[in-house]
């Protein structure tokens, strides 16, 4: 048998060396036995007993129900699975001369430490199936940029539509929590501080480690940002900042075992040791993996789904044909790996798996995965490649749901997920981007009484990044946003009602359509915008503005070498601003000489010249409220 050890490095590589399909005997009653290479002293080892049966379906299961109500009379999954693995036969009676007996509830079955010539008597039982579990060592660690202490945006927030969860919807994954297996995490980062729900680390033979929080690298930092990171830098990072980590080290450095892996994927369901609290998971992102297929992370996939946690796993960074376990599992959410440009990265795995005469098409989905900004110890920031940066943004965009919506079940959840990705590559589900860009602020639509509008602006036929407003049956201001500045997309959320959707860019003469909006649905509206005079499209938001609340009044639709200037209700000029390449003008409320304005109007002027206009201006009234 070949190994079944795991490994995770920062640009996401996740890869054994060798490839190899575990199968299970059919048997009733087998046993099922996994054991490491590496023997403990006096020439003993740790191996996995499990009753065969055990794992499985959800419906073996005692609390079938799903999505974190009770459990048939349990209080939670854990105290369920507990219940059941009690009518295991004893450590004892399978091996009496073992020790160091660790209970493997969640898979009713146990990890022990037996002599060599045990596992050799296990072994050549036909009941059952020893497989050897071997460490392995990783590529070097690639990454896009040094680490830096300068904040960095990250890009692919926008890309699926995590500001328009937050400000939309309201929702940023409050007590939501995420299981995150990696390399550690550094709990002191001041984007992460305070988001360590609960700690744990694994040595290789799964057994516990005294520690307290740490990164034995930078990948669990890294992905741990991407998760749930704030914006102390002043430049947001994470999907879900609202929600907590329960933060497992299964991986020293850039490698781990299969053993380190098990520990981590049951202590996510029961971090604190009572089965009677309800303290487990409800989303597990796990950016590792292992070349081939195991019917142990079948196995344990499926026990965590029928648990109510979904699991999102990284496909790997193999290239397209190639999946790696557990991503490659049965009910695995994969995750592939996007560009900027919404192209697959070409390093995203993809293919095809077949369980039980069943074939997956995997990924189920793709995220954003390259150059994506994140923590690393430190309190530094770094630029990452990979489908392990990938799948955070899947794992964090599920907590964003679940706040929204606690009752979804798993399989609820998933569907969400899936059915409102944009489809890219080829119609339908494929195997470069499953079922296409994950767009949570649709999937947050698709489950609540909200609605989202979306769309592509074009200017002369290339993507532009306009300035959109929706505006009520009274001409109120309802909603806004900006498109992209390189595929020209935007969204928004709406509730129903009929709107004036407009939008302007530059020296367009800008565009408006009439639109009504369905409860829970997404709409789509795309504009096309040619030229006409500078000004007439300049949009100021919000006006009123608190600098509390608001940080700054946004002056948008402005064409280049345009400047602003502010003036109080006497005529004197306090405020000069030069627009910025990207049309936009962004005034925080002071004078130039650093003073805070007190409340009350300003005259505002938009002056730019033209060649053949000369002087243009546009004045207006901008309120600051303190």
């Amino acid at each position: 048998m070949g190994p079944a050890a795991v490994a995770g490095y920062p640009d996401g590589v996740m890869k054994a060396t060798t490839t190899h399909r575990t199968n299970l005997p059919a048997a009733l009653g087998a046993l099922i036995l996994l054991a490491t290479a590496a023997a403990a002293e006096g020439g003993r080892r740790t191996v996995i007993v499990m009753m065969k049966g055990s794992p499985a379906s959800e419906d073996r299961l005692p609390s079938a129900t799903l999505g974190g109500v009770k459990y048939r009379g349990y209080r939670t999954p854990a105290a369920a699975l507990h219940m059941r693995a009690a009518a295991r036969p004893t450590a004892r009676t399978l091996a009496p001369g073992a020790t160091n007996v660790r209970d493997l509830w969640i898979v009713g079955g146990y990890a022990l430490d037996v002599t060599t010539e045990d596992v050799k008597t296990l072994s050549a039982n036909p009941n059952f199936t020893v497989v050897e579990n071997f460490e392995v060592r990783t590529p070097d660690v690639k990454v896009q940029s040094s680490g830096s202490g300068q904040p960095m945006e990250n890009w692919g927030l926008d890309k699926i539509g995590a500001k328009v969860a937050w400000n939309t919807f309201g929702v940023t994954g409050r007590n939501v929590r995420i299981g995150h297996l990696d390399t550690g995490v550094d709990a002191g980062h001041p984007d992460l501080a305070g988001k360590i729900a609960a700690w744990a680390e694994f040595d290789g033979n799964g057994n516990t480690v005294n520690s307290s929080p740490h990164d034995s690298g930078i990948h669990g930092t890294h992905t741990a940002g991407i998760l749930v990171g704030g914006s102390a830098s002043g430049a947001p990072i994470g999907v879900a900042p609202g929600a907590k980590l329960l933060e497992g080290l299964v991986l020293n450095g850039t490698s781990g075992t299969l053993m380190q892996v098990l520990a981590g994927m049951q202590w996510v369901l029961d971090p604190d040791g009572d089965p009677n609290t309800d303290d487990g998971a409800q989303v597990l992102s796990m950016s590792l993996g292992a070349e081939g297929q195991y019917q142990i992370f079948e196995d344990i996939t499926n026990q965590l789904v029928a648990a109510g946690v979904l699991p999102v796993f990284a496909v790997g960074n193999s290239g397209e044909g190639d999946v790696n376990a557990p991503a490659n599992c049965s009910r695995a959410m994969a995750v592939g790996a996007t560009m900027y440009s919404d192209s697959v990265a070409s390093f995203s795995g993809g293919g095809r798996v077949a369980w039980n005469a069943t074939v997956y098409t995997k990924p189920d989905i793709a995220a954003p995965g390259y150059g994506i900004p994140s923590s690393i110890p430190g309190g530094l920031y770094q630029t990452m490649s990979g489908t392990s940066m990938a799948t955070p943004f899947v794992a964090g965009a599920a907590a964003l749901l679940l706040e929204a919506n606690p009752t979804l079940s798993v399989e609820q959840l998933r569907n969400a997920l899936t059915s409102t990705a944009r489809d890219l590559g080829d119609p339908g589900v494929d195997d470069r981007y499953g079922s296409g860009l994950l767009n949570v602020a649709a999937a947050l639509a698709a489950t609540t009484d909200r609605s989202v509008v979306q769309g592509i602006t074009q200017g002369d036929g290339t993507p532009v990044p306009a300035a959109i407003q929706a505006r009520d049956a009274s001409g109120r201001i309802v909603g806004s946003a900006r498109s992209d500045e390189t595929t020209g997309q935007f969204q928004l959320s709406l509730p129903q009602g009929d709107y004036l959707l407009q939008a302007s860019f530059g020296q367009s003469r800008g565009a408006q359509q009439s639109i009504t909006v369905v409860k829970a649905t997404v709409l789509t509206v795309n504009f096309s915008l040619g030229t006409s005079s500078a000004l007439e499209n300049l949009i100021v938001y919000p006006n009123p503005f608190r600098p509390s609340r608001d940080a700054a009044v946004t002056f948008d639709g402005l064409p280049p070498d345009t400047s602003v200037h502010i003036f109080t209700l006497s005529g004197r000029k306090v405020a000069e601003i030069a627009s910025s390449s990207n049309g936009r003008v962004v005034w925080n409320g002071r004078a130039d000489s650093g003073e805070d304005l007190a409340s009350g109007p300003y005259f505002y002027m938009a002056s730019r010249y033209d060649e053949t206009k000369g002087w243009e201006h546009k004045k207006g009234v901008v309120a600051v409220l303190r």
